[in-house]
């Protein structure tokens, strides 16, 4: 493996893939193409908006890094952490975890990690580690306004503090 420093706008960090953490799977609807191929049959879309199985719609965008499951998982930006706790227990009985940051002008759920060594209270300054990708392979990121205080399931009308993350991360990846 190729070691590589890799530069998303406002992230820098160390890699051993030389694609660094370019998502494997576009997270827009233009990426659906992309993710039938990789996992024939999937229902699972991993855009904003996409729908989900007993009406619920999917609250954030799936990011799939190269490296899979145990891949570390940094801020984007400095912050505090709101909230640690369970977020979603798989098929094979595995619980994933969601970190709950407060950055100022947005907060930020990153879900789908492996039980984090965070706790509520914990200072984040942008690049630190939050946690490490969970056998999900991907993380799951949402992003809700200032003063959000939990992480929210989607159903009906989409929720006033829930905002798409979408253009935000097709900056940092410079794919805008």
């Amino acid at each position: 493996m190729v070691s590589c420093v890799c530069t998303i706008k406002y992230m820098q960090y160390d890699s051993t893939s030389v694609n660094c953490w370019l998502p494997l799977v576009p997270f827009h609807p233009g990426g659906i193409d992309r993710l039938r191929a990789l996992a024939p049959g999937v229902v699972d879309y991993p855009y904003f908006g996409a729908e989900r199985s007993n009406s619920r719609i999917h609250a954030g965008i799936d990011v799939y890094p190269p490296a899979g499951e145990g891949a570390s998982l940094r801020a984007i930006k400095d912050g505090t952490v709101i909230k640690v706790g369970l977020f979603y227990t798989r098929y094979t009985g595995e619980k994933t975890y969601a970190v709950l940051v407060d950055h100022g002008d947005f907060v930020a759920n990153y879900a789908e990690v492996r039980p984090p060594a965070l706790v509520a209270g914990s200072t984040l300054n942008m690049g630190d580690l939050v946690g490490y990708i969970s056998g999900t392979r991907q993380l799951h990121f949402e992003m809700y306004t200032p003063g959000t205080t939990d992480w929210l399931w989607w159903y009906g009308e989409q929720p006033e503090n829930l905002l798409d993350p979408t253009q935000m991360m097709l900056k940092l990846y410079d794919l805008d």
